[in-house]
């Protein structure tokens, strides 16, 4: 493999990364990532029925 195959595959690899990064910011996911959702009122963290332990606050979770 010559230096300049290793250098484009360099940039691809920089490439792809930005591309998995600026989707995480657009609120996209990854297969088999799960998403914490939070309680409106008191932004802790809500159980998988969509009920906060803290201030049980019932939110429906739209998905």
């Amino acid at each position: 493999m010559s230096k300049s195959d290793q250098r484009v595959k360099r940039s691809d690899r920089r490439e792809d990364e930005e591309r998995r990064v600026r989707e995480r910011r657009d609120g996209e996911r990854r297969e088999g990532e799960r998403r914490l959702d939070t309680c409106p009122a008191c932004f802790r963290i809500l159980n998988a029925k969509g009920y906060c332990y803290y201030c049980k606050t019932r939110v429906v979770k739209i998905n």
